[in-house]
This record gives C-alpha cells, sequence and structure tokens, in this order.
C-alpha cells in the first residue's frame, strides 16, 4: 500500500509539474514580437547560462525574485523538451518560433577566500552579446558564514541586494539599453512638390533620460501619404520601414505622394516609432519589427504650385526652286509661345538617379504670329513673262491645343542629366493675297484660300528630342537647373530640309512650378 502511495505521489508530481509549465508557458511570451499581458514596456527575457559552485535551484530564486510583468527568467531548455513531447503527443504548441532571450545570467559562490573577505555570492547580468549589464554582490568577513545567509542577503531580506532592482526592466534594463524617447527629424525641405524626392536625416535619438540611445535599438519610419524609400519593409505592412540606430544617424529619402494618382493632399507627416527588438538582425531580421511608441513627427506641405512647360519658338524657312521656265521663291518665319500645364504620371529612382514623367493636362499658345512672302516668275517662249507676289498671313487654325510631355532624368541631388521633351504639332491656317501680273500684262489679286469658308492648311511638326534621328533635321540642344531651385532651362536647335527647303527652328523652355 505505501509503495502505491509513492507511485501514485510521482505520477501526481508529474502531473502538477506539467500544469505548472503549462502555466508558466501561457505567462511568457515565446514568440517573437509579442507583449506579455500587463507589459507596458517591453518585455525581455534571460537564462541562466552558468552556476559556479552554486546549486542548480538558485534558477528558481532568480525566478521568484526577477519575474515582473516585463522580465521573465526563460528555462529555454525545459521549453523545447516540452514542445518536443506536445508534438509527439499530436498537441498544438502556443507558437512556431521561441523569443531569444536577451538576457543571461551568470552566479557564483567563492568561500575560504584569503584576505578580509571569506565569502562572496555574485550574480551578473549580460546583454546576449556577452556585455556587463549590472551585478549584484553580497560578501561576509565571517568565516562561518553560510552559502544561505548569502541567498538571505541576496534574496529573502526586506532590504536583500537584487530586491533593490525590480523591476528589473525599470531598474536596470532601461538605463542599460536607452530605448529611444525623442528624436529630431530634419527633411531637406519642408515644402515639396508632387512625386518630389527628397533627403531626411533622423538624429539626436535620446532616450527618456535625454542620454543617446543605443546602437542596437531600432526605429520605425511611416509616411502618411507618401513613401520612405530606404529601410527594410516590416512584413506586416512593407509600407513601415525598420531601420537600426547605429551611430545615432538614420538617413533615408522621402517621396511625396503624387505619381499617377489623382488624389491631391496638401499635407503629409513623417512619424517615427521605437521598438522593442534590440536582438541582431541575423537573429530578429527587421522585417519581424514591431511599433511600440510613437516618438517624433514632421509635418510636409505638399505646395499647390503645378508644374508648367513653357516653350518659346521661332521658326525660318527659305525656299528656291528653278526650271526651265519658272522660278520660284519664298521666306516665311512665325513664332509664338505654348504654355503646357503638366501633371506627374511617374516617379522613382534607378542606380541613384531620379526619373520622372510628366503629360500635359492642358495648354495654350500665346503670341503667335507669322508671315509668308513669295516670289515666283513664270515665262513662256516668245518671251512673256509672269509674277505671282505673295503675301501672306500666318495664323493657328482653332483654339484646339496639342498635348505634349516631358521626361527627367535627375541625379541624387536633383540636378539635371538628361530633359526629353515630347514633340508637338500646330496646324497653321495661310490667309492673304497674291498680286499677279498675267502673261498679257493684266493685273489683278487673288485671294488666299481661294474660295469663301475654305483653309489653307499647314501643319509644323516639332521634334525635339535629339536622340532621335529622321535623317532629315539635326536637333542639338543643352539643359540645364535643377529639380530642387524650381526651375529647369534649355534649347533645341534644329535645322534641315532638301535641295529646295531649308528651315531653321529656334526652341528655348522653362520648366518651372507656379
Amino acid at each position: 500500500m505505501k509503495k502505491l502511495l509513492v507511485v501514485t505521489g510521482a505520477i501526481l508530481a508529474v502531473s502538477l509539474a506539467g500544469v505548472f509549465i503549462l502555466t508558466w508557458l501561457s505567462q511568457v511570451s515565446l514568440v517573437q514580437g509579442v507583449q506579455g499581458p500587463g507589459c507596458d514596456g517591453c518585455e525581455r527575457t534571460a537564462v541562466l547560462k552558468a552556476a559556479i559552485n552554486v546549486d542548480r535551484p538558485i534558477e528558481s530564486y532568480l525566478a521568484e525574485r526577477a519575474t515582473s510583468p516585463c522580465f521573465h527568467l526563460l528555462n529555454k531548455g525545459a521549453v523545447i523538451d516540452y514542445s518536443e513531447k506536445l508534438e509527439k503527443q499530436g498537441l498544438p504548441l502556443r507558437g512556431a518560433m521561441f523569443k531569444e532571450p536577451e538576457y543571461y545570467f551568470t552566479a557564483e559562490y567563492e568561500d575560504s577566500l584569503k584576505g578580509a573577505i571569506k565569502s562572496r555570492f555574485i550574480i551578473q547580468l549580460f546583454f546576449y552579446t556577452g556585455e556587463l549589464v549590472h551585478q549584484w554582490v553580497t560578501t561576509s568577513d565571517r568565516p562561518t558564514f553560510t552559502f544561505n545567509g548569502h541567498l538571505n542577503r541576496m534574496f529573502r531580506n526586506p532590504r536583500a541586494v537584487f530586491r533593490q532592482s525590480v523591476p528589473l526592466d525599470i531598474h536596470v534594463l532601461n538605463e542599460f539599453e536607452k530605448r529611444p524617447y525623442d528624436c529630431d527629424i530634419r527633411p531637406e525641405r519642408e515644402e515639396v512638390i508632387p512625386g518630389e524626392e527628397i533627403k531626411v536625416e533622423i538624429s539626436n535619438i535620446r532616450d527618456i533620460q535625454g542620454q543617446p540611445s543605443r546602437e542596437f535599438n531600432r526605429l520605425v519610419v511611416q509616411s502618411v501619404h507618401g513613401e520612405i524609400v530606404e529601410g527594410a519593409d516590416l512584413a506586416v505592412d512593407p509600407s513601415l520601414k525598420a531601420f537600426q540606430v547605429g551611430e545615432g544617424q538614420i538617413n533615408f529619402t522621402y517621396r511625396a505622394p503624387g505619381g499617377s494618382s489623382e488624389e491631391e493632399v496638401s499635407e503629409d507627416t513623417i512619424y517615427v516609432y521605437n521598438a522593442c527588438e534590440i536582438l541582431d538582425p541575423k537573429i530578429v531580421p527587421l522585417e519581424l519589427t514591431t511599433l511600440k511608441d510613437k516618438i517624433a513627427e514632421k509635418k510636409i506641405t505638399i505646395t499647390k504650385k503645378r508644374p508648367v512647360l513653357e516653350i518659346n519658338f521661332n521658326v525660318n524657312s527659305e525656299f528656291e526652286a528653278s526650271g526651265q521656265t519658272y522660278y520660284s521663291t519664298s521666306s516665311s518665319n512665325f513664332s509664338g509661345t505654348i504654355r503646357f500645364y503638366l501633371k506627374l504620371s511617374d516617379s522613382h529612382t534607378d542606380d541613384g538617379e531620379i526619373h520622372q514623367s510628366y503629360e500635359s493636362t492642358q495648354c495654350e499658345v500665346m503670341g503667335f504670329h507669322g508671315s509668308l512672302k513669295g516670289f515666283k516668275k513664270s515665262w513662256l517662249s516668245d518671251g512673256q513673262t509672269r509674277t505671282e507676289v505673295s503675301k501672306i498671313i500666318m495664323n493657328l487654325c482653332d483654339k484646339s491645343c496639342p498635348s505634349s510631355a516631358v521626361d527627367l532624368v535627375l541625379d541624387k541631388e536633383g540636378g539635371v542629366k538628361e530633359v526629353q521633351l515630347g514633340g508637338f504639332e500646330l496646324q497653321i491656317c495661310l490667309q492673304g493675297s497674291i498680286e499677279i501680273t498675267d502673261f498679257d500684262g493684266r493685273r489683278y489679286n487673288q485671294e488666299v484660300p481661294f474660295s469663301a469658308g475654305e483653309q489653307l492648311k499647314s501643319t509644323e511638326l516639332f521634334i525635339l528630342d535629339p536622340k532621335k534621328d529622321f535623317g532629315v533635321f539635326q536637333i542639338k540642344g543643352f539643359d540645364q537647373g535643377s529639380l530642387r531651385s524650381g526651375l529647369i532651362t534649355g534649347s533645341r536647335a534644329i535645322t534641315g530640309g532638301n535641295e529646295y527647303k531649308t528651315t531653321k527652328k529656334k526652341i528655348t523652355y522653362q520648366l518651372r512650378l507656379e
């Protein structure tokens, strides 16, 4: 009967141990990025790595005194063993990835020491990298002082050494980790145009005491409407970007909202959050960083100014032809200004270059005027001649406006590397008269166009990209300015023709904000 009770007691002990472990598992956060119940700060775990001249039950004393809502002593081996047992039994596990401990303890007891100190009990807390965080020491000068007495001084007495430091996360870890509490957000400019990219610096990263934050801490940066270009995409939301504090300065590129979106945003905000993850990214990838508290924000104004492309054009043409019975020459000149109102259709960065594309939404032609003068002489075999003197005014045929586009390639500082101006065409109507002296000597005027209600049209095509070669015209030009100055200027010289006609087109342009 006594043996049966012993066996039953053993079974009960095993069952109670299982209940203890289950209860413990339910209270300790074992999954990366998950905070336990009741913890307002960042949950931390530790293991007992070494116990020298100390019985293993020291782990129980540490667990009893160190455990708080935000700090737990983790017996990692026991957890893994227990989870394997659950898995073998086909029972569900709490989480697939255990939370790696950020800290570890060592405990060492020394006695029979020479000198005034006869015995010493030391508990040390280390960061996972091996950096000493804190240590607790009890000593005695009495040769007969026992280890149990050291346990009392370390843990049990009302003013025990270890008890003075709990909760550890408040009295020890906060001072060591220096979790970011505040920082400065310094954008290159606080006013941008839609789709523009600017550099942003986060610096002066401080803890709650105003001390510089430790390098292993992480920050998460978010833009409400725009985009943070660099940083690690968070798995939960790729628009959130994670960075390590490192040397205390974080640099990234901010892209203002715009692009192909029709949404008009007049203001954006960059938010910076701290995070709880402090382990090396090789252990806990930056992509698994979790947001904790917002520590800073910066407003960015999206200017209402819109990009405008203004092109001034001046076109001169000379024509000359002759044959056995005629000679003809003419010259024309027209000029004006065409203004395109643009919308950003795409913006992206490639190999350190900023690529932007704009398309026209509306335009207007201003100050257009031109004229054509011509002379033609014809003759017959008997010597009679006919002359035609043309005086033509050139006007735009209608108020309709051509469409166009602009593609920019800028360096990382916003300076112009290449401007591709989209071409356009104009419909020009000719109106005037031709003074004719006929073969018989009669003089009269022929109106142009030749009949009422008719339009005599001439189409003028403007190709402005120097890279395009049509074999007839040569296009040369230069571009200068920067996106950040709000002004890009340039010119195009277009020459070409055939054996009868030569044309010179001079183009100057401004791409600006207004």
